[in-house]
C-alpha cells in the first residue's frame, strides 16, 4: 500500500498468515501495531504519511505522523489526520 526507504505499510486480513516476517535485528521488519490494534485511517504524500490506530478492546485512538523521517505520536480521540 505504501513504502519509502524505511517504511512499509501493507494490507493484512485478520486471521490470515502474514506475508512479511518481522524480527528485532537490524534491517528486520517490525510490526508497530499491538495485538488488538488496527489502522482506521491512512493518508500519504511523498515522504509524508499519517495514520490513526484504534485499540479494538479499549477504543483508544492514537495518531502517528511522519514527515521526512520526523515521526510524531499523538494520543486521543481528537486527533485529526486531515482538515
Amino acid at each position: 500500500m505504501y513504502c519509502d526507504t524505511n517504511s512499509r505499510i501493507y494490507i493484512h486480513k485478520s486471521g490470515q498468515s502474514t506475508a512479511v516476517t518481522c524480527g528485532d535485528k537490524l534491517d528486520d521488519m517490525a510490526n508497530e501495531l499491538g495485538p488488538d490494534e488496527y489502522i482506521e485511517e491512512f493518508v500519504w504524500r511523498p515522504k509524508t504519511y499519517a495514520y490513526r490506530i484504534v485499540n479494538a478492546r479499549t477504543l483508544e485512538k492514537k495518531t502517528v505522523q511522519s514527515a521526512r523521517n520526523n515521526t510524531q505520536l499523538r494520543r486521543g480521540s481528537g486527533s485529526q489526520l486531515c482538515q
